[in-house]
């Protein structure tokens, strides 16, 4: 049985990281805004956005959103992110990447065009990250232990990385439909060696994102 102590110094931790992640993607946001130096002096062709993505990946975290922020430069994107959890109230990481398009996101005549091909790489840090519903049901289905020792109250710091390729929907000119699919893998930076988990400590697999952003002017 929890004690109000302990509750409280759940909700305290909880508050704690919550902080230090939005603190982050701030700190993403405003680097972002120097880096975008990095693709030339001048101002044409250059775009900021948001987006709102769902993925998932091998890090067994289950479904994430992932609230974004990005800058562009015609074919080169910059983009940072903070990952959010249970719908979009537990904050457990922060990403950031990088997107080249293949084919030329103008046409002959300087009109946009409605769909684009691209290359991505991303890095992700995950803070007090939780297993999702699917690899839970997979801790008490491979081990009985698991329910003794509450598997869904371990949290995990780790970090992952993913490279891939994704297509870009444009519609209403100035939204777009993102889909991408990537490979790469997570680490655990502090496992829980004492305990006999099914759930590995690093794994390579698939990341599967998908989203709608929206581009401040076009």
């Amino acid at each position: 049985m929890k004690t109000s102590n302990s509750t409280f110094c759940e909700k305290y931790q909880n508050m704690g990281s919550s902080f230090w992640i939005m603190y982050g993607c701030l700190i993403l946001f405003v680097l972002l805004l120097m880096t975008a130096s990095i693709f030339g002096q001048s101002n044409q062709g250059k775009q900021i956005g948001v987006g709102l993505y769902s993925q998932v990946s091998a890090d067994g975290y289950g479904l994430t959103n992932l609230p974004t922020v990005y800058i562009r430069n015609k074919q080169e994107v910059l983009f940072a992110g903070i990952a959010l959890q249970k719908c979009l109230h537990t904050p457990s990481g922060i990403k950031i990447g990088y997107s080249y398009t293949v084919n030329n996101p103008y046409d002959q005549y300087g009109f946009a065009r409605t769909s684009e091909f691209y290359f991505y790489a991303d890095l992700g840090y995950n803070l007090r990250a939780k297993m999702g519903d699917a690899t839970l049901r997979d801790e008490y289905t491979a081990d009985a232990q698991a329910a003794e020792i509450n598997v869904s109250s371990l949290r995990f710091n780790s970090v992952e990385g993913y490279a891939g390729f994704g297509v870009r929907r444009i519609f209403l000119k100035h939204f777009s439909w993102d889909t991408s699919l990537g490979f790469g893998g997570y680490y655990s930076l502090d496992f829980p060696d004492k305990f006999r988990l099914y759930y590995s400590q690093a794994s390579l697999g698939l990341q599967l994102r998908t989203g709608i952003t929206y581009t401040l002017s076009r």
